[in-house]
């Protein structure tokens, strides 16, 4: 078995102390298996095991401890040596109706007495892909060769697809990542600094304040865009996917870009320049219904990280109520005590297993 095994170097695992919050899950989808180990005192020592779609009854907010959530559910895995034939693991997985196995190896000091360590594990896909000998692909497979670390399928397209999954389960409104309150600050105050937008009032005399600023920031949806067309392609060849704004067709959203570059042709004469780390763009379509950019914008660098603002978000922040709401994001790593947060909408149970089936 141990010629098929993905080696425990290789293995994405967590510890029993994490938390279901937002930060591990997002993780969890990023990496993309349905089943993940947990190790109790270090990666040698697997107790437990997580499955993906048990997270649909996670409320991030909440911050389960994994060790409670894992014991609740019980989902069950075995161990087996690394000289066992894939025969003989295969019978084990079935009688025992498990998925995965833990491949042990006996170690015999001169002086001591023998004891195990793993050293990977191996599914029962696997072994059934070596039996056949042929790969078994479909659209919920993790789209990586661990043992040859070859691309099967875009893994970009597989992490883009988890992270869209994520958001579906927890029916909230996440991003990719979560701002920090370091960023969340230093956006408000570029934005207030350098955008017309946020600076001067509007067309009732009612300027912008610094917490709505910030109210803004956090309630903006967060993405990361992975650029699909290959590397030095012209940019009229470009797929549409990788285009943010389009020259002359209309746009609600002003896009601030976090990380990553993007190219930016201006004018009939496509004029190219280059934006990265907080360039804004398209500020003028959050006070202007019927904006159309005189410029278009596409990917440049593999992948962007940028924040959403909407129009509706932008006039809502002008709203009197909204002075009143707590300025604290539900996608916050860390809460003060006493926060009230909107919980997430119900999910929908129908949605959920027809992605997970």
């Amino acid at each position: 078995i141990k010629s098929i095994m993905t080696a425990m170097d290789k293995v994405f695992m967590l510890s029993r102390s994490d938390r279901l919050d937002l930060q591990t899950m997002t993780k969890i989808f990023r990496a993309g298996f349905s089943r993940v180990p947990v190790y109790d005192n270090n990666e040698n020592d697997v107790m437990g095991l997580l499955m993906t779609k048990d997270l649909i009854f996670v409320d991030p907010e909440h911050c389960i401890p994994l060790d409670h959530f894992i014991h609740l559910f019980g989902r069950s895995f075995l161990y087996c040596d690394e000289d066992d034939s894939c025969g003989v693991v295969f019978k084990r997985l079935k009688e025992d109706r498990c998925h995965l196995a833990v491949v042990q190896r006996v170690i015999q000091p001169e002086d001591k007495d023998p004891y195990k360590v793993s050293v990977g594990v191996v599914t029962l896909e696997d072994i059934v892909e070596e039996i056949i000998g042929d790969e078994i692909l479909d659209e919920t497979d993790v789209f990586v060769d661990m043992n040859n670390m070859k691309n099967k399928v875009d893994k970009d397209d597989r992490t883009v697809a988890d992270m869209k999954r994520l958001r579906a389960l927890l029916g909230c409104g996440i991003g990719e990542e979560p701002l920090s309150r370091n960023e969340v600050n230093a956006i408000a105050s570029h934005l207030k600094d350098n955008c017309t937008a946020f600076s001067n009032p509007d067309s009732n005399g009612k300027a912008l304040s610094d917490d709505q600023i910030r109210w803004i920031v956090m309630n903006a949806e967060v993405e990361t865009k992975v650029r699909k067309t290959p590397a030095r392609t012209a940019p009229k060849a470009m797929v549409p996917q990788d285009y943010l704004f389009h020259r002359g067709e209309a746009a609600d959203s002003c896009l601030v870009c976090l990380s990553g570059k993007v190219s930016i042709f201006a004018g009939k004469d496509a004029f190219p320049s280059e934006g990265g780390m907080l360039t804004v763009l398209g500020a003028h379509a959050l006070v202007r219904p019927d904006f159309r950019p005189d410029f278009s914008v596409c990917l440049k660098s593999r992948e962007v990280r940028l924040i959403r603002i909407s129009r509706d978000l932008y006039v809502r922040a002008f709203d009197e109520q909204v002075e009143s709401m707590i300025v604290s994001p539900p996608n916050w790593r860390t809460l003060p005590a006493g926060t009230h947060v909107k919980l997430p909408k119900p999910i929908d149970l129908a949605l959920v297993d027809e992605q997970l089936a």
